[in-house]
Formats: structure tokens, C-alpha cells, sequence
């Protein structure tokens, strides 16, 4: 690795930590592994991790970026996100993807409790819209 990967790399490292400190979340992993240093990971498949996904999110704010504006930026992508769904179905499977960015006194709802409520109330204004939307496509029974 050379030094101007060895600081695209401490970069990625630190924006990944910062937010996980922010969301109250862990990697579910006790030590950070993703390079594979002692090859033992490298044919088990990876699955991806909500905290991950949150460093995406975090990863266009600027370096100085509050913690509060880093939680507005997730609340932001989690409204987006309900958006693109086209079924409930798609639209659960997602808030159960982030709940642990969401939910506990770890997530939105214990440490930005008005984001909180703005999340939740873009999930229950999706979910009414994808449920009517698939009471009018369902066949009527006689």
C-alpha cells in the first residue's frame, strides 16, 4: 500500500468509526477485517452491513460535519430510500435493514428523536400509499 492509499484508507477508516460513534452502533465484528490481512475471510461471502451503508451517506458531508448533520444526512437517505420502494413488501424488508440505525435509545429514536419522527412518519405515509396502491391491483372477489 502506498501512503496515498494508506490515506484514502485512514480516511474511509475514520469516517466509518465517526458515524458508527454517532448511531451508537457496532460493526458486529470485533476486529475490522475488511483487507483480508490474515486471508482467512477471503472465500466466505460478505454480507453487507447497514453501517455501511451509513458511511456512503456520511462519506459526501464535509470533514467538520456535526454529528447532528450527519444524523440529518441519514434521516435524509432513510426518507429517500422509503421513496423508491414500490411494494410494502420492499418498503418493510428496508426498515428492517436499518433498524438498528432507526430504532433504540442507540439509533435515531434515542439521539435525534424529532429525526426519529420524521423517518417513521415518511414510513407510515409510503406504507399507506404502497398498501392502497395494491388494494386497487388486487382482483375483486364475488
Amino acid at each position: 500500500m502506498n501512503a496515498l492509499q494508506g490515506g484514502g484508507s485512514t480516511e474511509t477508516y475514520l469516517k466509518r468509526y465517526t458515524g458508527f460513534a454517532i448511531l451508537g452502533v457496532s460493526s458486529g465484528d470485533e476486529a475490522d477485517d475488511d483487507g483480508y490481512s490474515t486471508g482467512q475471510r477471503q472465500n466466505q461471502k460478505i454480507k453487507p452491513r447497514t453501517q455501511f451503508w451509513a458511511d456512503t451517506v456520511i462519506a459526501d458531508l464535509p470533514e467538520h460535519a456535526s454529528d447532528r448533520e450527519k444524523a440529518e444526512a441519514i434521516a435524509a437517505a432513510l426518507i429517500a430510500q422509503w421513496k423508491r420502494k414500490n411494494t410494502f413488501r420492499q418498503l418493510a424488508n428496508e426498515w428492517d435493514r436499518r433498524e438498528n440505525i432507526i430504532e433504540g435509545e442507540r439509533g435515531l429514536e434515542g439521539k435525534h428523536p424529532d429525526l426519529w419522527e420524521d423517518v417513521a412518519h415518511a414510513y407510515e405515509e409510503r406504507a399507506s400509499q404502497l398498501r392502497e396502491a395494491e388494494r386497487e391491483t388486487m382482483p375483486e372477489v364475488n
